[in-house]
């Protein structure tokens, strides 16, 4: 298809040529070639480009430096930022070409002008990207790297600048693509080098076809830069395709990375599909599976009197909104606890704040009785979406888990082998969250929360976005994985059936303000099963739930609606 339309835009090139009445205003495609081959022979034609192309490097280096190092300060500093924006932003509508008189003014006759207006063009798509980058990074990754210990630098270049990476490589597409116009621009003065003066001069001698070959130069160059940028863009950054080509991108890295050897050491990876391969671990690992085993039955988890509201605006002054009010339970060592509530009852809220990662207007929350005053690696926690770092393989989640704990002695990469293997990853261990199903996901989610040996593991409705069928055997498989473990499980959920299912007991909350209105115990036998659901002591429980959340709710001062 390119050949054809190349071919076809030569033909109507030499039509037109014909057509003109003088071969000067449009010389044909075989004067211009001629043209171009006797300034290549001269030697010209290498000089004019590598005196642009340095030109745009300098530049363009230049813009990376300061554009990334004040994106990186306007997004620390954000409202800073925000009262000086309409300065950079009246600055950047000025077309960098403009900006020659002065440059020659400040900088005198020679590259110091080009390299200026290079800077300019390519400064502000990159700062761009910069600071977008980093301001959208997902806050939710920050929390799951927070959860399982990471430090401030580690989060920093191991979570906000490789989530930040594909807006970056955008924005360095953008900035070559603007630079290069720019640098040819700016040649057209001030330069006796490079494309754009040799252009000028050709035009000023009235070669017309040397012009046409300099120009079809620079849309060459321009063009083979720009797709170079974006060829390694695609490469270090696969995750962020979201077309059929991402595959393809993917498998380009892994080869890059010299992953391919291990793929050809196990042929079976490349013929076994995500879904068949979750199905069959589960058909061989999941019969019926048991409730982790409670060990003492001791409290590893008290809230007390906890209360949490959110400042709102309304009208000309800003009020309050009461979330959670005089939250009081305590979980016992090795039991899976769930809460219930409608929409907006505050579960999710009520999960940050025992993970640490908001702090209660009131109240006390205490993890084997030390006050939980952060986030912490004994407390990790599995989200709503599962927060897998899009950017690391299913091995390297959990290798970000492992790195700096002491929960693992010896060989760290035989650890996550031996944990992938538990969560029937063995064989995708070099895959992306992007390429893994969605029970996949949740497994290498619950094994990463796990690789550090926490006590505690919170779960935000870490069912919810699968299909009812893939959710009912995957809360087998958690199940599965956890009986072994010496952990305890806080569960979030608005599904009764996963509730009952999962649970020794369920906290039913009001709606908002959530407050506590039951604690049911699941007096279900600890070994469950399909047939678990079928149960007539299962019915009841769950009918128990319905007529809870069902009756309006009273106390001496107000009335909660009824859902």
């Amino acid at each position: 298809m390119t050949v054809t339309a190349l071919g076809v835009g030569l033909i109507a090139w030499q039509a037109a040529s014909l057509a003109v009445s003088s071969s000067s205003v449009l010389p044909p495609p075989a004067r211009v070639l001629h043209a171009l081959v006797d300034m290549s022979r001269s030697g010209e034609l290498a000089q004019d480009v590598a005196a642009s192309l340095r030109r745009i490097l300098t530049g363009f280096l230049l813009a990376l430096f300061v554009g990334a190092a004040l994106g990186v300060v306007a997004a620390r500093y954000i409202k800073t930022y925000t009262r000086v924006a309409i300065v950079l932003e009246l600055l950047s509508s000025i077309p960098p070409i403009a900006w020659t008189p002065l440059a020659i003014l400040w900088f005198g006759i020679g590259d110091a002008p080009a390299y200026f207006i290079v800077f300019l063009g390519a400064f502000f798509p990159l700062f761009t990207s910069v600071y977008a980058g980093i301001t959208q990074t997902e806050k939710k990754l920050v929390d799951a790297a927070r959860t399982l210990g990471a430090s401030r630098g580690k989060i920093v270049f191991g979570i906000i600048l490789p989530s930040a990476l594909p807006s970056i490589l955008t924005g360095m597409k953008t900035a070559v693509g603007v630079g290069w116009f720019n640098v040819i621009a700016a040649e057209l003065i001030g330069v006796r080098f490079g494309l754009g003066y040799k252009i000028q001069l050709s035009r000023t001698l009235l070669f017309s076809e040397n012009v046409i070959a300099l120009m079809l130069v620079i849309g060459v160059i321009g063009w083979v830069m720009v797709h170079l940028v974006g060829f390694f863009g695609n490469l270090l950054a696969p995750w962020r395709i979201e077309d059929e080509t991402r595959a393809k991108w993917i498998a380009r890295r892994r080869w890059v990375s010299g992953a391919v050897t291990r793929a050809l050491s196990e042929p079976a990876t490349q013929t076994l599909g995500a879904s068949e391969a979750s199905s069959k671990w589960q058909r061989e690992h999941i019969g019926s599976p048991d409730l982790p085993h409670n060990e003492d039955g001791k409290p590893v988890l008290t809230v007390s009197s906890v209360c949490k509201s959110y400042p709102i605006q309304e009208g000309q002054s800003v009020g309050t909104l009461e979330i959670l009010k005089n939250i009081d339970f305590f979980v016992k060592r090795g039991e899976v606890f769930t809460i219930v509530g409608p929409n907006g009852s505050g579960k999710t809220t009520l999960i940050r704040l025992l993970a640490g990662l908001e702090t209660p207007d009131s109240g006390i929350i205490s993890c084997q009785e030390q006050s939980v005053a952060g986030p912490d690696r004994n407390r990790t926690v599995i989200f709503q979406d599962f927060a897998l770092f899009p950017w690391r393989t299913a091995a390297g989640n959990i290798d970000f888990a492992l790195s700096g704990s002491a929960a693992v002695n010896g060989d760290r990469q035989a650890h996550v082998a031996k944990l992938l293997d538990e969560a029937g990853l063995a064989r995708f261990g070099e895959s992306y969250p992007a390429e893994l199903s969605g029970g996949m996901k949740q497994r290498l989610a619950l094994v990463r929360a796990l690789a550090v040996k926490p006590t505690l593991i919170l779960m935000d409705e870490p069912f919810a976005s699968l299909d009812p069928l893939v959710r009912q055997s995957s809360q087998e498989a958690i199940l599965s994985l956890l009986a072994a473990k010496p952990v305890t499980v806080v569960l979030v959920t608005h599904d009764l059936d996963e509730a009952i299912f999962m649970s020794n007991r369920v906290l039913v909350l009001s709606p908002r303000p959530g407050r506590i209105k039951k604690v049911v115990p699941i007096d279900l036998p600890a070994k469950r099963n399909a047939d678990t659901r079928k149960s007539p002591e299962f019915n009841r429980i769950r009918n128990e739930l319905w007529d809870i959340l069902r009756i309006p709710m009273w106390d001496d001062e107000m009335r909660v609606s009824e859902i």
